[in-house]
């Protein structure tokens, strides 16, 4: 519906099977996307929930970054570099790293 506003979380690989579930077709089992359809067109149109990534994870370079739920780990400079952690939902800047306040994450 016209300004509805959805706090779903995608990525570039969701485009695929997104594109696909909307002209009806079946796409490849082996990516790592979810379709948004249902974000899109709404739950009760596509006939199932919106799913969810359990986490992301990208590399660029040397770089590394993984998110799961508000929490963004990354690595910059390659694996010997340590990680840092940010909570998107305190810090959406990415200003303060909480990474020994939080090992456990």
């Amino acid at each position: 519906k016209p300004g509805r506003v959805s706090d779903h979380l995608c990525y570039f690989p969701d485009v695929m099977p997104t594109l696909a579930a909307l002209a009806g077709v079946t796409c490849p089992s082996d990516t790592d996307g979810l379709s948004f359809a249902p974000s899109i067109l709404g739950d009760d149109a596509r006939g199932a929930k919106q799913a969810a990534h359990e986490y992301l994870y990208w590399e660029h370079n040397k770089d590394r970054a993984v998110r799961a739920g508000n929490w963004k780990a990354i690595q910059v400079g390659g694996p010997e570099k340590p990680w840092e952690l940010y909570d998107l939902a305190a810090d959406p800047s990415e200003e303060k790293n909480v990474a020994t306040d939080h090992a456990d994450v």
